[in-house]
């Protein structure tokens, strides 16, 4: 098997935008259509991204936006994990968080931000053994229903 070429993360940009939309278009599409819900996302104050590159080419992105919860706590909701299907399983979404559990820390020292929250479908049973693996435990079983009919968890993990 051939050995891949390391993961490269960076900040995502305005540039990044078209790749970051049409990627998410196609990984999310079985929960729905989120290329408008993407670009809204990007086009709002406060959210910021991180895009992986391997060999030069696009291969995933993690946007991530401060709120306040229903307790009035700073959260970090990431709003989106998009990996390319060809990059699935091959450390990329692994890196995605890394990077984002990096950033995260650093704004953690300056604000006070105690946990990061996600939602995920309930039979996205790889996603969630990624967001396991950084701590992220269901906190909402039945969060409602994405549009393409599966169940929504929500998951939160401290930020230590």
């Amino acid at each position: 098997m051939k050995k891949r070429s390391p993961i490269q993360i960076r900040e995502a940009s305005a540039a990044d935008w078209p790749d970051i939309v049409e990627l998410g278009a196609e990984v999310f599409a079985p929960f729905g259509a989120y290329r408008e819900v993407l670009a809204r996302w990007l086009s709002t104050d406060g959210v910021t991204g991180f895009v992986a590159e391997r060999d030069g080419e696009f291969c995933g992105a993690v946007l991530v936006v401060l709120v306040f919860t229903e307790h009035r706590q700073l959260a970090a909701e990431i709003l989106a994990v998009e990996v390319a299907v060809g990059h699935q399983r091959t450390g990329v979404g692994t890196a995605l968080l890394t990077r984002l559990f990096d950033y995260l820390r650093s704004v953690a020292r300056v604000r006070a931000v105690s946990e990061a929250r996600l939602s995920t479908a309930a039979d996205n049973t790889a996603a969630q053994d990624l967001f396991r693996k950084f701590g992220f435990t269901v906190f909402r079983d039945n969060a409602g229903l994405y549009t393409g009919g599966q169940r929504i968890l929500r998951m939160a993990s401290p930020i230590v």
